[in-house]
Protein backbone atom coordinates (compact mmCIF):
# COMPACT_ATOMS: atom_id res chain seq x y z
CA UNK A 1 0.00 0.00 0.00
CA UNK A 2 1.41 3.41 -0.59
CA UNK A 3 2.66 5.58 1.59
CA UNK A 4 0.05 9.31 1.58
CA UNK A 5 1.42 10.71 4.66
CA UNK A 6 1.59 14.18 3.93
CA UNK A 7 5.23 15.53 5.84
CA UNK A 8 5.64 19.36 5.72
CA UNK A 9 9.64 20.06 3.90
CA UNK A 10 11.70 22.77 4.99
CA UNK A 11 15.12 24.43 4.67
CA UNK A 12 16.77 27.04 6.86
CA UNK A 13 18.23 27.91 3.39
CA UNK A 14 15.18 28.79 1.41
CA UNK A 15 13.05 31.77 2.77
CA UNK A 16 10.35 31.17 5.53
CA UNK A 17 7.12 31.41 4.83
CA UNK A 18 4.97 34.05 5.45
CA UNK A 19 1.59 32.64 5.83
CA UNK A 20 -0.02 28.78 6.48
CA UNK A 21 1.47 26.99 4.15
CA UNK A 22 4.56 24.60 3.61
CA UNK A 23 7.40 25.18 2.01
CA UNK A 24 7.13 21.96 0.42
CA UNK A 25 5.06 19.28 0.88
CA UNK A 26 5.74 15.50 0.15
CA UNK A 27 2.86 12.99 -0.15
CA UNK A 28 4.17 9.48 -1.00
CA UNK A 29 6.69 9.65 -4.37
CA UNK A 30 4.52 13.03 -4.81
CA UNK A 31 6.57 16.53 -3.70
CA UNK A 32 5.05 19.74 -4.41
CA UNK A 33 7.57 22.89 -3.90
CA UNK A 34 5.64 26.38 -3.04
CA UNK A 35 6.81 29.31 -4.98
CA UNK A 36 10.12 30.35 -4.40
CA UNK A 37 11.70 33.81 -5.07
CA UNK A 38 14.94 35.52 -4.41
CA UNK A 39 14.47 36.30 -0.88
CA UNK A 40 17.28 36.63 1.99
CA UNK A 41 16.14 33.65 4.33
CA UNK A 42 17.14 35.44 7.37
CA UNK A 43 15.93 39.00 6.55
CA UNK A 44 12.83 38.75 4.08
CA UNK A 45 14.19 41.02 1.64
CA UNK A 46 14.27 40.58 -2.22
CA UNK A 47 18.05 39.96 -3.07
CA UNK A 48 19.19 41.40 -6.42
CA UNK A 49 16.81 44.14 -7.42
CA UNK A 50 16.73 44.83 -10.76
CA UNK A 51 18.89 41.23 -12.15
CA UNK A 52 16.13 38.68 -13.19
CA UNK A 53 18.89 36.64 -14.13
CA UNK A 54 20.23 36.10 -10.24
CA UNK A 55 16.72 36.52 -8.91
CA UNK A 56 16.29 33.23 -10.95
CA UNK A 57 19.29 31.54 -10.09
CA UNK A 58 18.65 32.37 -6.38
CA UNK A 59 14.72 30.92 -6.68
CA UNK A 60 16.10 28.03 -8.21
CA UNK A 61 18.67 27.41 -5.42
CA UNK A 62 15.89 27.61 -2.98
CA UNK A 63 13.69 25.22 -4.91
CA UNK A 64 17.06 22.79 -4.66
CA UNK A 65 17.47 23.29 -0.78
CA UNK A 66 13.52 22.52 -0.70
CA UNK A 67 13.50 19.60 -2.75
CA UNK A 68 16.58 17.99 -1.07
CA UNK A 69 14.75 18.46 2.11
CA UNK A 70 12.01 15.99 0.36
CA UNK A 71 14.90 13.36 -0.42
CA UNK A 72 14.41 15.21 -4.08
CA UNK A 73 16.50 16.27 -7.00
CA UNK A 74 15.80 18.03 -10.08
CA UNK A 75 16.03 15.15 -12.11
CA UNK A 76 12.72 14.02 -10.10
CA UNK A 77 11.07 17.49 -11.16
CA UNK A 78 8.60 17.27 -14.03
CA UNK A 79 6.91 20.69 -13.70
CA UNK A 80 8.04 23.96 -13.04
CA UNK A 81 5.90 27.12 -13.42
CA UNK A 82 7.24 30.44 -13.48
CA UNK A 83 5.74 33.39 -12.76
CA UNK A 84 7.07 37.13 -14.11
CA UNK A 85 6.79 40.32 -13.37
CA UNK A 86 6.78 41.64 -16.95
CA UNK A 87 7.37 40.27 -19.97
CA UNK A 88 10.57 42.19 -21.01
CA UNK A 89 12.39 39.33 -18.43
CA UNK A 90 11.42 36.65 -20.16
CA UNK A 91 14.53 36.00 -22.68
CA UNK A 92 16.91 36.94 -19.29
CA UNK A 93 15.06 34.51 -17.17
CA UNK A 94 15.17 31.83 -19.87
CA UNK A 95 18.94 32.23 -19.87
CA UNK A 96 19.47 31.93 -16.54
CA UNK A 97 16.91 29.41 -16.17
CA UNK A 98 18.69 27.28 -18.95
CA UNK A 99 21.80 27.11 -17.66
CA UNK A 100 20.60 26.23 -14.59
CA UNK A 101 18.73 23.33 -15.96
CA UNK A 102 21.82 22.29 -17.69
CA UNK A 103 23.94 22.44 -14.12
CA UNK A 104 21.65 20.52 -12.33
CA UNK A 105 19.70 17.85 -14.22
CA UNK A 106 22.47 15.55 -15.62
CA UNK A 107 21.10 13.57 -18.58
CA UNK A 108 17.66 13.52 -18.15
CA UNK A 109 15.02 15.68 -20.19
CA UNK A 110 13.95 18.89 -18.60
CA UNK A 111 10.79 19.02 -17.00
CA UNK A 112 7.86 20.77 -18.72
CA UNK A 113 7.26 24.50 -17.97
CA UNK A 114 5.07 26.89 -17.81
CA UNK A 115 5.44 30.62 -17.79
CA UNK A 116 3.19 33.04 -16.45
CA UNK A 117 3.30 37.07 -16.51
CA UNK A 118 1.43 38.45 -13.38
CA UNK A 119 2.16 40.38 -10.18
CA UNK A 120 4.26 39.52 -7.56
CA UNK A 121 3.52 39.07 -3.94
CA UNK A 122 7.01 41.36 -2.81
CA UNK A 123 8.40 44.82 -4.47
CA UNK A 124 11.32 44.39 -5.77
CA UNK A 125 10.30 40.57 -6.74
CA UNK A 126 11.19 39.85 -10.40
CA UNK A 127 10.34 36.06 -10.88
CA UNK A 128 8.30 33.17 -8.25
CA UNK A 129 9.04 29.24 -9.56
CA UNK A 130 7.09 26.44 -8.06
CA UNK A 131 7.84 22.84 -8.55
CA UNK A 132 6.35 19.48 -8.90
CA UNK A 133 8.19 16.62 -8.64
CA UNK A 134 8.03 12.62 -8.45
CA UNK A 135 10.75 11.13 -6.16
CA UNK A 136 11.41 7.56 -4.94
CA UNK A 137 14.21 9.42 -2.82
CA UNK A 138 17.93 10.19 -3.34
CA UNK A 139 20.42 7.42 -4.88
CA UNK A 140 24.12 7.76 -4.11
CA UNK A 141 24.51 9.22 -7.74
CA UNK A 142 21.96 12.40 -7.22
CA UNK A 143 23.04 12.79 -3.60
CA UNK A 144 23.52 16.68 -3.39
CA UNK A 145 25.89 18.68 -1.34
Amino acid sequence: MADNRRVALRSDTAPPVRALFSQGLRVGDLVQISGQGSIDPSTGDVLHLNDIEAQTATALDAIRWILHAGDSTFPDVVMMRVYLADRTLFAGMNRAYDAYMRANLGAVAPPARTTIIATLPLDGMLIEVDALAISRGLTARETEA
